[in-house]
């Protein structure tokens, strides 16, 4: 019996999860954005000292897959590197007026 409620229990995250994904891709179909992307600016946006080595811990990413989407939030002009003041050898992550 519990098997079979916790192989059910999988098949609802699945679901919701699917469900989630499909909603936010048309609510945000306009702006070019994923769901990550759009947390990783919020994430950007509540934090004045923001780098990539915080997004990482954050969200729980492969360095690879952060480096990407920031990428994309950069060629999209809604974030912008500055370099850090405590920091020489860090850049710190900014919105800029379009990501705001």
């Amino acid at each position: 019996m519990e098997e079979k409620r916790l192989k059910r229990f999988g098949q609802l995250i699945y679901f919701l999860d699917s469900k989630i994904d499909e909603i936010a891709a048309a609510e945000l179909s306009d702006y070019t954005l994923t769901r990550d992307q759009l947390y990783m600016l919020e994430l950007i946006m509540n934090d004045e000292q923001m780098t990539q080595k915080k997004l990482i811990y954050k969200l729980n990413r492969e360095q690879t897959s952060i480096s990407r989407a920031i990428k994309k939030l950069f060629e999209s002009g809604l974030v912008k590197k500055e370099q850090s003041k405590f920091d020489m050898r860090s850049s710190v992550l900014k919105p800029t007026d379009k990501g705001l």
